[in-house]
């Protein structure tokens, strides 16, 4: 259990440092998209942004650090079976479609498989061959 909520801890945490970023590069370029007035397509923006930054962020601080800020903070580490780039950008892909995806229902179901089965391994875990342990 202690790993499945250092897990969590940690998303907020990596989550709190991309929405930031997100949110102001959505602000700024408000002005110089044209066509969209229609607030879905401005809700679509902003998910777009968000999960491309949640994306570039994961992939450079897992490829370049082995962690995230969260994790790191946390005393995780990502161990892979089989480390490459290929890998490592498709969990965070993955991941950063989970947590956005039908409003996280995606995690949601992550977190009781998570809790169910094995706390070291979520989905993108299982798809990749990756898993979260402890330092």
């Amino acid at each position: 259990m202690e790993v499945f909520l250092k897990r969590l801890y940690a998303l907020i945490i990596d989550y709190a440092i991309v929405y930031v970023p997100s949110f102001l590069l959505g602000w700024v370029l408000k002005d110089f998209l044209v066509g969209f007035e229609n607030k879905f397509l401005l809700w679509l923006r902003e998910y777009f942004i968000f999960i491309l930054i949640f994306i570039i962020y994961t992939f450079f601080m897992e490829y370049k650090y082995r962690n995230t800020i969260g994790k790191n903070y946390l005393r995780l580490k990502v161990v892979y079976d089989k480390k490459n780039i290929l890998n490592i950008l498709i969990r965070a892909f993955i991941k950063a479609i989970s947590i956005t995806a039908f409003y996280g229902s995606i995690s949601v179901l992550s977190g009781i498989i998570m809790i169910l089965f094995n706390p070291e391994m979520s989905i993108h875990d299982y798809i990749v061959g990756s898993k979260v342990c402890i330092k």
